[in-house]
């Protein structure tokens, strides 16, 4: 129910639940979002790491990156509104958009040209991921030597297994999200490309169990 949270998965083991969200450059905007999950009925910890930097992003995977470039916000209620829309259903008339929040469909067509010229949206296909053949999704978190973090996202990006690849705040560094037919397919990418990682020291990994929520109108594309 919170704004700014994009992703809720629930994990098999400890921790129980993975939450990604979108906040503001800011310090207040992070203490108020680890206020707000840390008020959540049930929750006795909660574990905050920061993406630095999102190397790996594919829709289908159904997570999402952090943009930390620090760009001037653009657009406005009605723009989000509009890209709610779009996010439901990607072929919505300009006329239909209209309709629903009650404005011109003249006014519709002028924001989401100008969402597109400025990059603010992008409009394309996501895939359902049962669909081509993925089932199972996991999370590794990587302890790995400071000194040759490039080399080893530059490793993980690589991998087409790997739906997202990022370097994130904490004893862990670098995360990654992976997507398998099956568990027996899980061990095998673990085994044969995440324990490859040029400077790893530690893996921990985490099944997910099943996704509560996903909002692909603030995912991050990675070009």
């Amino acid at each position: 129910t919170f704004n700014r949270v994009a992703s809720v998965q629930i994990l098999v083991g400890s921790p129980e639940i993975h939450v990604t969200a979108f906040v503001e450059e800011s310090q207040q905007a992070l203490a108020e979002l680890q206020r707000d999950v840390g008020s959540v009925a049930g929750v006795n910890r909660l574990e905050v790491n920061i993406a630095f930097e999102i190397r790996t992003y594919r829709s289908e995977f159904a997570t999402l990156g952090m943009d930390m470039s620090g760009a001037d916000q653009i657009g406005d209620e009605l723009d989000e509104m509009i890209i709610r829309q779009l996010h439901l259903d990607a072929r919505i008339s300009f006329r239909e958009i209209g309709r629903i929040l009650d404005v011109p469909a003249s006014t519709v067509r002028e924001r989401v040209n100008r969402m597109l010229q400025t990059e603010v949206i992008r409009i394309g296909a996501v895939c359902d991921p049962h669909k081509i053949g993925l089932n199972v999704g996991a999370f590794a978190y990587l302890r790995v030597d400071p000194a040759r973090i490039d080399q080893a996202l530059k490793h993980l990006e690589n991998v087409p297994d790997m739906g997202e690849v990022g370097a994130v705040s904490g004893a862990h560094n670098v995360f990654v999200l992976m997507g398998a037919r099956d568990y027996e397919h899980v061990v095998d990418i673990v085994k044969h490309k995440v324990e490859r990682t040029p400077g790893v020291q530690e893996i921990s990994i985490r099944m997910i169990s099943h996704t509560k929520k996903h909002r692909p109108d603030l995912i991050s594309i990675v070009p």
